[in-house]
Parts: C-alpha cells; structure tokens; sequence
C-alpha cells in the first residue's frame, strides 16, 4: 500500500489542500494517520475517496450532502456520474480513470474510455483526458506513488483501444509529397503519442508510415529512401540533458536536410536547446493538426 501527504492528493484530485483539512474537520471525510511528529499522511483507500468526492463535487453535488453517504452509495453515485457528467467537466472521468487505476478494474477503466470516444470524439478525449490523465499518472510515477504495473496497466489498455479506432480508419496511399513518417528515437517505448499521431493523420487523409518505437536512425534513413517523405513525426517523452538533445536535432537536420521535422515533446526539454529552423517543437494535439493542415495545403 502507498502512503500520500495532503499536497499529494491535491495534485491527483484537484482540490485544493486547505479545502480538503476543512472538509476533514467540519465532516469528518478522511481519517489521515500521522507520523511521530504529528505529520499527517493517507492511504490508497482514502484516495480512491477522495477522487469519488471530486468526482461529485464536480458533477454538481453539495459536500454536505455527499458528506452523508455510506461507501456503498458513495461508489453507486460515483458511478451514476461517471455514466451521466456534464460533457464539458473533463475532470469528472480524469478521475474516475485514476480511480480505476488505483484498483485495476479493467472493466471500469475500458468503460469510461470507451464512454468518453462516444461522447467527446477521440480527439477531444485524447487532449482532454487521456494527456491530461497521463501527466497526472507521470506526476504519481516520478514519485513513486504508483507501481510501474499500475502505469503499464492503463498505458496497455488506453494503447488496445487506439490500436482498435486506427485500424477501423482507411489506409491512404502513399503520396511523398504529402506523407509523412511517424516514429519515436532510440530509446524511446512509450507509443501512446505515436499512435494518436497517426490517428489524426489518417483522421484527414495524410498518408502516414508508423515505424514504431526504438527506432534507429539507421532504420529511417532506409525508409527516407525508398519513401522520400516531406515530413517526419517523432517524439522525446523520457527526459534528457540539452546536449543530448541537440546532438539529436543536429544528426537529423544534416542527415535529412530537406524534411521538415515535428518533434512533440515537453517544452522544458528544449531549454539551453538551438532548436534548428527545420524543426518544428510541437506542444498540444491542436499544433499537430495546424502542421496536418498545412500538410494538405
């Protein structure tokens, strides 16, 4: 079992710290064990409570109204939100997932994915809940809040069901001046970006070939020329010193001079970095369909 402060669960709730002593006090919600020096912490089960009290706050309840339900109710009307939130209140779902996380219910976590593709399009669930959910998750894991499993387990899971609305998209033939090759570096596993990359892609009829991740550089130099793309997709999501960087960025430019690269990433990975005038640092999902666009043009 995992052990959080109060700064803890205000980063993976939403609520604010003093918000959640208040509540403490005045309805007695979380039970918090303290430390020999009077320090207080919380465990997995007062978490997953808390992330059910967001989620009704955020669905429109009064805390001194949710502060009267038993944990049967309080999971059953949890679940009732989860089903009916409001479509604009991201939050709602952003924490029923953790919630389901934390647990490793396969069954809930697949629901309200599958809930939020119906209801906001994949687009929108990918930049309002799946980044969103993955930032949070990555907060959690450099912190050693969550297992390694549970970040696998929700990766696995959110990586089936894009594989799933990618292959049911048409492949578009191969066009060099409009195609684009989509990989991530060396070194570099996580596919989740990849994958949604290549969803919208396909979403406006660019024709895109996935390499897949680890990939070397040796490998994209055989598919340049065979291919000969106008643009490059990759991605650095593990963190890296500047020179490290850099020395990516100068191998591709001079390698590929006459591709215009996209690379999504962090923007702290960038600083002390000379990003070349080829490359194009690409931040939120909107930045990649604006380049798409520009793809079509």
């Amino acid at each position: 079992m995992n052990f959080y402060s109060i700064k803890d669960l205000e980063v993976y709730s939403g609520i604010k710290a003093h918000t959640i002593r208040i509540w403490e006090k005045r309805y007695n919600l979380l039970e918090p064990s303290r430390t020999e020096s009077n320090i207080r912490y919380y465990d997995d089960r007062q978490l997953i409570k808390l992330l059910n009290i967001a989620t009704l706050i955020e669905s429109g309840w009064k805390i001194s109204k949710v502060s009267r339900l038993d944990h049967q109710r309080l999971c059953s009307e949890t679940e009732k939100c989860l089903q009916q939130y409001d479509d604009t209140v991201y939050s709602v779902p952003i924490n029923g997932l953790i919630a389901a996380m934390f647990k490793f219910d396969e069954e809930g976590f697949r629901k309200i994915i599958e809930s939020c593709f119906q209801r906001l399009s994949i687009p929108i669930t990918i930049e309002e809940i799946i980044y969103p959910l993955l930032h949070r998750v990555g907060l959690m894991w450099r912190t050693e809040e969550i297992s390694p499993a549970q970040e696998h387990f929700i990766s696995n899971i959110i990586r089936q069901k894009i594989f799933v609305e990618l292959d049911k998209l048409p492949i578009i033939p191969w066009n060099p001046d409009t195609g684009t090759l989509v990989f991530l570096p060396q070194d570099e596993y996580h596919e989740i970006g990849l994958l949604v990359t290549a969803y919208m892609l396909r979403k406006q009829r660019i024709p895109a070939i996935i390499l897949g991740s680890n990939t070397p550089i040796a490998v994209v130099q055989h598919a340049v020329q065979q291919l000969h793309p106008k643009y490059f997709l990759t991605f650095l999501i593990i963190m890296r010193n500047p020179e490290d960087v850099q020395t990516y960025f100068d191998r591709l430019t001079f390698l590929f001079p006459d591709i215009r690269i996209g690379v999504a990433c962090n923007p702290e990975l960038l600083t002390g970095v000379n990003v070349p005038d080829q490359i194009v640092p690409l931040h939120r999902l909107e930045q990649l369909t604006g380049l798409y666009q520009e793809a079509v043009r």
